[in-house]
């Protein structure tokens, strides 16, 4: 807790935090227990994640579409890269023995 306190300290952040959620938590479970309906939803991953169902890149669209943006653009820019080291890998180290090739 004597970390947790140095860390947030200076940023304005309640020493209780986690007590808030609780507070939060159990404000919500006394409104769904009387029957009132929260207008409110978590995001596919999270559902995904309750179901047991793998996470896939495509699913951070829903969360943060910049941040999909730019780790597609990451996946795409490296396996580019990857494809180009390894043709020129294959050129440069292909050679053939025409000797082994069947006539």
């Amino acid at each position: 807790m004597v970390f947790l306190s140095f860390l947030f300290g200076g940023w304005g952040i309640a020493q209780e935090h986690l007590s808030y959620f609780h507070f939060v938590g159990r404000i919500m479970g006394l409104a769904v227990f009387h029957g009132h309906h929260l207008d409110g939803g978590f995001t596919l991953p999270f559902y995904k994640m309750l179901l047991n169902k793998a996470i896939v890149l495509d699913d951070i669209t829903h969360v943060d579409p910049e941040l999909h943006r730019s780790l597609t653009w990451m996946l795409y820019v490296i396996s580019f890269l990857f494809v180009k080291l390894f043709r020129s890998l294959t050129e440069t180290f292909s050679f053939s023995f025409p000797f082994f090739h069947p006539q």
